[in-house]
């Protein structure tokens, strides 16, 4: 919102604050120009490839995808595609991406009736290294696993859950560490502690 020079783009769009979508419009076109909005930095979804905001970047487009970026600091909750909000969903994956901070809830409510119980859990990152969840409300998570995937990270020394250690994997590749968790009752801290 603060990018004036993103006012008059007309052929890509936000989801929230945090996704960038610049979807291909022209016929057989293979790539094409993506403005990245000034503030933050911006990662490719499929490739990690980060972006700086505040310019035009010639991006790939190849026909089996959309460009779609995540904005640096934010969190962001995914999950396997479903057909209908009364499909179990088992695991939810929160993509941890450093660089600023942008803030980041989830909501979740059982989406069949108004004023009913909801649980909001709200996400604080720090450098892309540590994660703190606050939950709230009184509706039960239907997911039984939460998934932290933390981008653009050196291997890790350990991984800490509220100061305990816990098995993690680690994606040289990408550059990506994941834990799996239990979603949180209580306020709850996901530390990834740099090797010396």
């Amino acid at each position: 919102p603060d990018d004036r020079a993103a006012y008059g783009i007309e052929d890509q769009f936000l989801v929230g604050n945090a996704i960038l979508v610049a979807p291909v419009l022209e016929r057989r076109s293979r790539a094409r120009r993506v403005y990245f909005p000034a503030g933050s930095g911006w990662y490719d979804l499929v490739t990690g490839t980060r972006y700086e905001g505040g310019g035009w970047v010639e991006i790939a487009a190849p026909l089996e995808r959309s460009p779609v970026f995540l904005r640096a600091g934010a969190v962001i909750p995914t999950q396997p595609v479903v057909q209908h909000t009364g499909e179990a969903v088992e695991v939810i994956t929160l993509e941890v991406l450093p660089g600023g901070e942008v803030e980041s809830f989830l909501y979740q409510d059982a989406g069949d009736r108004p004023l009913e119980p909801y649980r909001r859990v709200h996400f604080h990152q720090g450098g892309g290294a540590t994660l703190r969840m606050e939950p709230s409300g009184s509706f039960a998570a239907p997911h039984r696993q939460l998934r932290a995937r933390f981008w653009d990270v050196d291997p890790p020394a350990r991984v800490e859950v509220d100061g305990a250690p816990v098995e993690w994997q680690y994606d040289a590749e990408r550059r990506q560490a994941v834990v799996e968790l239990t979603p949180p009752v209580a306020s709850t801290s996901v530390h990834i502690v740099p090797k010396p």
